[in-house]
């Protein structure tokens, strides 16, 4: 009977212990999904503040491109208006100084025909150059070609096939006749 009151014992305190862990393991699971929610919460939170910052970056920036639209306007008011009593006082004078403005005009279509005129000395001396070395570049050519065919020439010759070198001197000539 002692043993059975120790084995109740035992019983009673493995029950209590197996109780005792089944509710730490619960509390241990509550915890760790109230740890899961607060986090949830927190990355909400801060999610919601980035976008927020996000926003508001996004509005400064509106407002910052609005206030510089408006000073480019300004600017273009003020570069109009500007303009507009430049015209006015170049208009005023020009009426009254109208021969000297018609000379000025002449020394300018003067000059500008000079400078059309060393342009086109230039660009007819540049023309002349190129031409020059593209007929260098041509003769050279010539003179490879020649060499190249009299290579050809003596190559076939010693390997004793005049059909070869035949063959040879009508393609040159042909050659020949379309650069020429």
């Amino acid at each position: 009977m002692a043993r059975a009151v120790e084995q109740s014992e035992r019983l009673k305190k493995l029950e209590e212990l197996l109780m005792q862990q089944a509710v730490a393991r619960t509390d241990k699971e509550a915890a760790k999904k109230k740890a899961i929610e607060d986090a949830e919460i927190a990355a909400a939170e801060a999610k919601k503040v980035a976008e927020e910052d996000k926003l508001a970056k996004v509005h400064d920036l509106l407002i910052a491109q609005r206030n510089e639209q408006r000073v480019r306007d300004e600017a273009v008011a003020a570069a109009r208006a500007a303009e507009k009593a430049e015209a006015d006082a170049k208009a005023t004078r020009i009426a009254e100084e109208k021969a000297r403005a018609a000379e000025d005009a002449a020394k300018l279509l003067a000059a500008a025909k000079k400078a059309r005129e060393e342009a086109e000395a230039k660009a007819a001396e540049e023309a002349k150059a190129a031409k020059e070395v593209h007929e260098r570049a041509l003769a050279e050519a010539m003179e490879e070609l020649k060499k190249a065919k009299k290579e050809a020439e003596h190559k076939a010759s010693s390997k004793g096939r005049p059909d070869m070198l035949l063959k040879l001197s009508r393609k040159w000539s042909r050659r020949s006749g379309e650069s020429a």
